[in-house]
């Protein structure tokens, strides 16, 4: 799979290097896929995106979704929009697949920190003003 920067779409890509079009923002019904968040779930054949309405400068009501990957079918990966400041770099879900980490911050401004969210439940990890990655273990 790799998300294509044109009109970003997820593509499948073959053993032989030919890529077809996975899933478009399009058939997902939003204003766009965000390209600095793909994780894949590979137990639950799942992918996880940032998915967005409005435009790509103008991004609203922007959210964590999860696409089965053999159903093409849409889940919240978090029941609460994404805030501001919320860049959810190098999402990843816990092993039990019911919670997500990610990295908040804004883009160039060097300062991140990383978030766990369940639901609605959010929580900040302590002491994390300069992470930028996570891994569940």
């Amino acid at each position: 799979m790799r998300v294509g920067v044109d009109d970003v779409t997820i593509d499948r890509i073959g053993a032989h290097g030919q890529a077809q079009p996975f899933v478009t923002a399009q058939q997902l019904g939003v204003g766009g896929i965000g390209s600095d968040t793909f994780a894949a779930d590979a137990p639950r054949d799942r992918l996880l995106l940032k998915v967005y309405s409005g435009t790509l400068i103008k991004q609203r009501d922007r959210r964590l979704i999860w696409v089965d990957l053999k159903t093409r079918d849409v889940s919240p990966a978090m029941d609460a929009p994404l805030g501001r400041l919320d860049a959810p770099f190098a999402a990843v879900a816990n092993p039990g697949g019911d919670a997500v980490a990610f990295t908040v911050g804004r883009g160039g401004s060097g300062r991140y920190g990383c978030t766990i969210v369940r639901g609605h439940e959010r929580s900040d990890l302590p002491g994390n003003r300069r992470c930028f990655s996570l891994a569940w273990g």
